[in-house]
């Protein structure tokens, strides 16, 4: 563990008092809330235009002859 947070037990005894104190749930649901505000709308993959269908394909093509 970094020395930054102290001895063991110190953020040992840390977390688990903010675990009974719903601060890690309260955290969970805000970051949850941040990240739902930022989402993107998806884009889409094809690079069609419109919303219509493609059409299925007929064959091997025109027919000549």
């Amino acid at each position: 563990m970094p020395e930054r947070y102290g001895p063991w037990q110190s953020a040992h005894r840390r977390s688990s008092r903010w675990a009974a104190g719903g601060t890690w749930v309260r955290w969970k649901a805000q970051v949850i809330a941040l990240a739902e505000t930022r989402r993107r709308p998806r884009r889409r993959r094809s690079g069609r235009r419109d919303d219509r269908a493609k059409p299925p394909a007929r064959g091997r093509g025109r027919q000549r002859g």
